[in-house]
């Protein structure tokens, strides 16, 4: 069970044949392709240590030379995650594979992937329960078929990017492939479904400063400097910028008419806040410009439409 902080929940079937005593939910083969192919993250490593991350079962189970999948244990372990996580706060699962969501009850969707939202506990007495929401996408193995077309691969990212958006707020944009120009746009579609070209600037902007961040040593005069310019007025270390943030705190901001310039406020390197000029773009407006890209043709995209009602489900922007 991963110990991961997070309101989503990635849940597989069980560990891989020949796993040994204490494995981690995808720190395999599967895990790979779940966190390059499927999230556009950097590595597996990256998967391990910012998402959450759950097994059906802990032994292998299912595939051959183990013991065959019990529909009926699924099942039972399936409500038993949905209702232990889903009071500890986890507001999405994602299925991995046919198995883990016929053990949820989405077997019966049509598709490779799909999504839907189900009351949990609707015969409580009031406050009545919460509503999840469940995904379900084809599983990462090497042996599925179903992730060898490119426009399957890009779809599920596509409809996996919000749930990380919303669920894992210690992920960055750093913790992308953002050097993979289909990662990047559909990262920035995730961040900024209304105006992509928005997302794609903030977070190439960020990017930018953390690898800034790591090309000055800690004792460097560089990063005396900006620690110095980084302290708060009672001389406390602020140990995180402001461009260091949870990709939600920059969706739910980027959701907004006016959310460049608040972003341009909030991330502004030049002492502070300062009064909008009427009439002057901000220094993010200018860099969106300045990129000249044309992915805010997405905006009215589907997906970019799907991205929207999800954060509003969500509570996103509120």
């Amino acid at each position: 069970m991963s110990l991961v902080d997070g309101t989503v929940l990635f849940v597989g079937e069980s560990p891989p044949p020949g796993a040994p005593a204490g494995f981690r939910p995808f720190d395999c083969a599967s895990g790979t392709r779940l966190a390059r192919n499927m999230l556009g993250l950097v590595d597996r490593e990256t998967l391990l240590e910012h998402v959450p991350l759950a097994n059906l079962f802990d032994q292998p189970t299912g595939p051959k030379g183990t013991p065959a999948w019990p529909v009926d244990a699924a099942r039972d372990h399936a409500d038993a995650l949905l209702a232990i996580h889903a009071r500890s706060g986890v507001r999405s699962f994602v299925l991995l594979g046919s198995r883990v969501a016929a053990a949820f009850g989405m077997a019966h969707l049509p598709g490779p992937s799909s999504l839907a939202a189900q009351q949990l506990w609707p015969d409580a007495a009031p406050p009545r329960g919460p509503d999840v929401v469940l995904v379900r996408v084809p599983h990462p193995s090497g042996a599925s078929t179903a992730m060898n077309a490119p426009e399957v691969v890009r779809d599920v990212r596509r409809l996996l990017l919000p749930e990380l958006v919303l669920g894992c707020p210690a992920l960055r944009p750093w913790h992308f492939r953002l050097d993979d120009p289909a990662v990047a746009e559909d990262l920035a579609v995730a961040v900024a479904p209304l105006r992509p070209s928005a997302g794609y600037a903030a977070l190439e902007w960020a990017n930018s400063k953390h690898k800034a961040r790591l090309a000055s040593p800690p004792g460097s005069l560089l990063a005396r400097i900006a620690n110095e310019a980084a302290k708060g007025c009672d001389g406390a270390d602020l140990v995180i910028p402001p461009w260091d943030e949870s990709l939600a705190r920059v969706a739910a901001d980027l959701l907004l008419p006016d959310g460049v310039e608040r972003l341009s406020v909030r991330w502004d390197e030049g002492g502070g806040p300062k009064p909008t000029v009427r009439g002057r773009k901000s220094w993010l407006a200018s860099r969106i410009d300045g990129l000249a890209l044309s992915i805010d043709a997405l905006a009215p995209s589907p997906i970019a439409r799907a991205t929207v009602l999800r954060y509003a489900l969500g509570g996103l922007g509120r």
